[in-house]
Order: C-alpha cells, then structure tokens, then sequence
C-alpha cells in the first residue's frame, strides 16, 4: 500500500493554503496568520514543476503552457484592474511567469550539459536567473528551482540543501540596517518569509505518484490561479470602497 500523498492531494492542499494567504492579502482585517500558512504554497509549486520537467511528454509544450498561462494572468489583469482600478491592493501576483522561468533555467542547464557549450549555456543560465528577479518568486524562485533540480531524488541532502538556502537568501534581507539583530517582531510581523522553510513536510510526504489524470485536474490550478486572484481582488476592491463611505 502506497503511504504519503500524491501529486494532485499536495496540490490541492496547497491551493487551499495559497487561497488564505490571497484572502489576507486583499481582504481587510484579515489574521495575519492566513499569510503564515501561506509562506509554504510556492516552494510546493516549485517543488513540483521540477517534477513535471522531468515527467512531462513535452517540454517545449509544457513550458509554453505556463509562458501562455502567464499571458493570460497579465492580460486578465490588466484588463481588471483597468475597469476597477485598485483603492487599496493592486494584483501583483503571477506566478505563472516565476515557474515559466524555471523551466527555462533548467532546459539550458540541462542543454549545457548535453552539449558542453558553456560559451552559450552559462550566459544564457544568468540571463534566464536575472529575468527571474522581476517575477513574483523573485530570488526564491531561483535559489529553490536550483535546490529541487539539484537534489532530485535524494531527499535528506535535499531537505537540507532547502532549510540553508532558504534561510541564506532570507537572512541577508532580513537584517536591520542598525541594531543587535532580528527582534521576534520582525520575525512573526515584518519579515515572515522564513516560514516557507515549514514547506518542507508537505513535500516530504509526496509518495512520487501523479493521483487522477483527467483534464480537470491537469487544468484545475491553472484556472483556480487567475480565477481566485481575480475574485478576491473585487471583494478586497468593494470591502474597501464600502469601508472609506
């Protein structure tokens, strides 16, 4: 009997984490505890689109998929907040691009090893990693990309590998300009993205199966993503507008 849980359950209760930390974000008076739980939901998401690089039919496919997914959630956006401009939290959020990119850093990593051209791979490598910079994941997104491909398979040297470099990329960012060092304030109030180190046991409990392969549950995160974001912004939008009367 297969233990842990699958690909589509992690996934689902990742969404479920990433819709409390969207409420938080858009909605007013939100316990900043919503935010908490959701300092977990993109490592998971990163975690598995390294997974779906190396079981996908099609990289090209797959990545084009999220570069369009990516569109869409600009285009909606735009779109949105055009004919309701923001009165209190504009989207932000795009995920789709963060991922988009990592499957490009690792599609040149793996051509460069292939071919051995580290003339045109490493260049290309830095440039893809330095666009990642003005997407949503940002650093994360690139130091966690690198930790998930990397480590593939061995999970003690990756659950280590995750915890130091999460908390290497935090850590520098996190540190007051002056003063003794980070007050419990700063850690639980001001600068709380070292909790996504707690993604860590839902990763662990991925058994490697895919769980239910239908269209519904190849689509449903692409659609729950801008669906969600979208919605919650117009609640957050009406809240806001009904509280400033």
């Amino acid at each position: 009997m297969t233990t842990g849980l699958d690909a589509f359950k992690l996934k689902v209760l990742a969404m479920g984490l990433m819709l409390l930390d969207h409420i938080y974000y858009f909605i007013p008076g939100t316990p900043i505890w919503f935010t908490w739980l959701g300092r977990t939901v993109a490592p998971i998401f990163l975690f598995f689109v390294v997974e779906g690089f190396y079981h996908t039919r099609s990289r090209l496919r797959y990545t084009l998929r999220m570069f369009m997914w990516a569109g869409i959630m600009f285009a909606g956006t735009r779109v949105i907040m055009h004919r309701f401009p923001p009165v209190h939290t504009p989207i932000v959020n795009n995920i789709f691009l963060s991922l988009a990119l990592s499957l490009c850093l690792m599609s040149v990593i793996e051509w460069t090893r292939a071919t051995g051209n580290r003339g045109l791979g490493v260049p290309a490598a830095i440039a893809v990693g330095f666009l990642s910079l003005f997407s949503e994941a940002s650093l994360y997104g690139i130091g966690l990309t690198l930790v998930f491909y990397l480590f593939r398979g061995e999970r003690r040297r990756m659950s280590v590998a995750y915890v130091l470099v999460s908390l290497a990329m935090w850590l520098p960012l996190s540190l007051p300009p002056v003063g003794p060092g980070i007050s419990l304030e700063q850690l639980l109030y001001r600068n709380y993205q070292w909790m996504m180190v707690f993604s860590i046991p839902f990763i662990l409990m991925y058994n490697g199966q895919r769980g239910p392969k239908n269209n519904f549950t190849k689509y449903l995160f692409y659609a729950f993503y801008p669906a969600h974001v979208w919605a919650l912004y117009l609640i957050g939008r009406a809240i806001a507008l009904d509280g400033w009367r």
